[in-house]
């Protein structure tokens, strides 16, 4: 299934998918690399358990790419992660090391955070005349001695 969160794309008026980074890359890759793939798609059956007992479970999300092989077979990561790895409970313990950290939900829009309901950007149609959720931004101190 396709996630449904969106997030502000480089023009103004443009709007692109959330992407999220694929746990099943993120299992299999390697030391030398940055990060995992990344996709917008996620089983709908599957949810991670968080550690927290306030939070919810969050989506599983796995690519729909065919991307690395498994017992010599080219399969996506959606067939690792459910036939190969049974739902997450039997990934190998060569590469148990990696965590896969289960984080809340992101919140749909800004009118949601202050109380207010309202309806989110995606249906409402009219992308231009609906601002993007606010978020806080980290405020950095300057020291005036460092400043000749």
């Amino acid at each position: 299934m396709q996630t449904d969160e969106w997030r502000k794309g480089n023009g103004d008026e443009t709007w692109k998918r959330r992407q999220r980074a694929c746990n099943v890359c993120s299992v299999l890759k390697r030391a030398d690399q940055a990060r995992g793939g990344e996709t917008t798609f996620y089983c709908s059956a599957c949810k991670l358990k968080n550690s927290s007992k306030h939070a919810p479970a969050s989506r599983v999300f796995l690519c729909n790419k065919v991307k690395h092989q498994s017992n010599g077979v080219s399969t996506s990561c959606f067939e690792i992660w459910h036939k190969h790895w049974k739902d997450g409970t039997m990934i190998p313990q060569a590469r148990r090391k990696r965590k896969l950290r289960a984080r809340k939900p992101a919140r749909l829009s800004g009118s949601e955070e202050n109380g207010e309901g309202g309806s989110s950007e995606q249906s409402s149609g009219d992308s231009a005349s609906v601002s993007p959720p606010q978020r806080r931004q980290r405020t950095r101190a300057i020291d005036d001695s460092d400043k000749d």
